[in-house]
C-alpha cells in the first residue's frame, strides 16, 4: 500500500490498506495505516484509525503529531493546537519537535512555536538544528536582529553541512549576503568537491 501510494495509484493503494485492515494488523501497523490515509489525503480514515490508539496509549507523542496533521489539513485549528500541546508533554524525539514547529508555523501559531523552541534550547543550547529553527521563525515575524543572534549561535554549535546550507540560504534572504559570502567560503573549503 505504501508503495501504492507513493507511486500514485489510490485506488490500488487503498485496496491493500483494505487487505492490511483486515488481516488483524498489530499496533504499529495500524499506525502506518493511519499515516497512509493521512498521505492519501483520506483524513476521515486517518483520524478513525489514530483515535483508538491514542485512546489506547495517550503518551505517544508520534500519534498526537499525525493527529495534529490530520486536524490541520482539514482545517480544525483548535483542535490542532491541542493535540500539538498534548504532542509536547509527551517528549518528542528530535524528528517529533521539528515537526511540530513546524506545525505551529504552518498554523501561524509563532509565539507558541517560539515558547516551545525557547524550552528546547533551554535544554540543548548547543543543538545547531534548534537554533536555526528559532531563527527561521524569527526572520519569518521580522525579527532581523533576533534572527541573526540565533543564526550565530547556530553558527557556533557546529552545524552539518546541511544545517550549514540552511544557515547560509537564510542570510541571503535576510539580504545579509556579506556572511552569506563567508560561509560560502568557509563550507567550500570544508568540501572543495
Amino acid at each position: 500500500a505504501g508503495i501504492e501510494a507513493r507511486s500514485g495509484t489510490r485506488a490500488a493503494a487503498l485496496r491493500f490498506i483494505a487487505k492490511a485492515e483486515a488481516s488483524a494488523p498489530e499496533e504499529n501497523a495500524r499506525r502506518r495505516i493511519a499515516a497512509l490515509y493521512g498521505e492519501l489525503k483520506d483524513y476521515r480514515r486517518a483520524a478513525a484509525h489514530l483515535e483508538p490508539l491514542l485512546a489506547r496509549d495517550p503518551r505517544v507523542a508520534g500519534l498526537w503529531i499525525e493527529r495534529a496533521e490530520v486536524e490541520v489539513r482539514t482545517g480544525a485549528k483548535e483542535k490542532a493546537v491541542e493535540s500539538l500541546a498534548r504532542a509536547v508533554e509527551a517528549n518528542p524525539d528530535q524528528n517529533g519537535r521539528r515537526r511540530i514547529v513546524g506545525l505551529y508555523r504552518e498554523l501561524q501559531e509563532y509565539g507558541r512555536a517560539a515558547a516551545f523552541l525557547k524550552r528546547l534550547l533551554q535544554r540543548a543550547p548547543q543543538d545547531a538544528g534548534l537554533w536555526l529553527e528559532r531563527a527561521e521563525l524569527e526572520a519569518k515575524t521580522g525579527q532581523t536582529g533576533e534572527a541573526l543572534r540565533s543564526l550565530a549561535k547556530a553558527e557556533d554549535s557546529n552545524p552539518d553541512t546541511n544545517a550549514m546550507r540552511r544557515i547560509i540560504g537564510l542570510y541571503r534572504e535576510m539580504k545579509d549576503y556579506r556572511r552569506a559570502a563567508a560561509l560560502l567560503e568557509r563550507l567550500s573549503r570544508r568540501h572543495p568537491e
